[in-house]
């Protein structure tokens, strides 16, 4: 029979984080920071499962890295939590971790809050990347603040990239969400996924059921998801996307796109999407409140789903609704061609469109 042990990993003099952990895994010992304690988890060199409760808020500081293991790891709230930093680059790193449970839970007054409040380029509050596998990430509230003008502006408060490995990031979902923007501080990106090639593709990616609002930026693109290039098989249903105020670009040409799946310049090797039952509009879920308000004096391009991906396997867009939009643009015309309100658009593929349930 197992033994199981109570390990209380100290995130500062007063925060604690409690675990039980297999024996097999000699993972004992008090840490004063996250950090620390997915550190040990790294090193522990056993098997089992690692189930941790945040008991108190508390800032990270530097990156907390979890790399592939041999245990299954669960983070958990114990009342409402909020894990906060302000980081250039990601706050929570899974690098190559599989089969890791972070759940905010949501309920019985227990709930789990995440923010990076640095603006810079690369500021992610979570990046699961290098062949990490099964994990999910489910009813936390993710804020980030990301901006940056580089191409292809692949970061966001959410990033899923393939960033080495032989497999791509597969099996992995993000569930019952709230990504939204940290403390005023608009993304550019709420969820980017990008795989590493042709060979190395995220497959089996599942985007559902979360509420993803107020990204935007002025003068450049912004996506409440932006499949890149390089996924296969990604599965986008039931998401609500909503604007909680009205924004206005100034300067250069701006587009904002609720779902964005592109393959970019991987030559149309991505495919097999499902995107369905999504809903995009409004200032709350459901399209509810006053109206997904922008306006620019020059041009602004609006897409609620645009889609460039292959023939196969077959990609289906169903049940989608896109309603409770206030746009106004100044110019009918931009270098990227003459749009302005595309509610659904197809560039390149095949698709079945509208022949379950119809798109509205």
């Amino acid at each position: 029979m197992k033994q199981f042990c109570t390990l209380f990993l100290l995130v500062f003099s007063t925060h604690f984080i409690t675990a039980q952990v297999d024996l097999s895994g000699a993972l004992t010992g008090t840490y004063t920071t996250l950090t620390t304690a997915f550190s040990a988890i790294n090193t522990g060199g056993g098997s089992g499962a690692v189930t941790a409760t945040i008991t108190a808020n508390h800032t990270i500081t530097a990156v907390a890295v979890l790399n592939q293991t041999n245990y299954t790891v669960t983070v958990l709230p114990s009342g409402n939590r909020t894990v906060t930093g302000s980081l250039s680059g990601q706050l929570i790193r899974l690098n190559g971790a599989d089969n890791t449970l972070i759940n905010g839970l949501n309920t019985g007054g227990n709930s789990l809050t995440i923010r990076n409040t640095n603006t810079g380029t690369g500021a992610t509050v979570l990046q699961i990347q290098a062949d990490a596998t099964g994990n999910t990430i489910q009813n936390c509230t993710l804020e980030g603040s990301t901006q940056g003008t580089n191409f292809p502006f692949t970061n966001g408060v959410v990033v899923i990239r393939a960033t080495s490995g032989s497999t791509g990031c597969d099996n992995n979902t993000i569930t019952g969400n709230k990504i939204r923007d940290a403390s005023g501080n608009l993304p550019r990106n709420c969820i980017v996924a990008e795989g590493l090639s042709s060979s190395v593709m995220n497959d089996n990616l599942v985007i559902s059921n979360n509420e993803i609002s107020n990204f935007w930026m002025s003068g450049q693109w912004s996506n409440g998801i932006f499949s890149y290039r390089y996924n296969q098989a990604m599965q986008i249903t039931g998401n609500h996307f909503f604007q909680t105020a009205a924004r206005t670009a100034s300067g250069a040409d701006t587009y904002n796109v609720a779902i964005l799946v592109d393959d970019g310049v991987a030559s149309t090797v991505s495919a097999g999407f499902v995107i369905s039952n999504n809903v995009i509009g409004g200032s709350a879920a459901y399209a509810g409140g006053s109206a997904y308000t922008i306006s620019h004096t020059g041009f602004l391009g609006f897409e609620g789903i645009g889609a460039t991906l292959g023939n196969s396997p077959v990609n289906s867009i169903q049940g989608n609704t896109i309603k409770n939009i206030n746009f106004s643009t100044g110019m009918p015309y931009a270098g990227q061609g003459y749009w302005f309100f595309r509610p659904l658009s197809v560039f390149g593929g095949a698709f079945n469109i509208g022949t379950t349930t119809g798109n509205t």
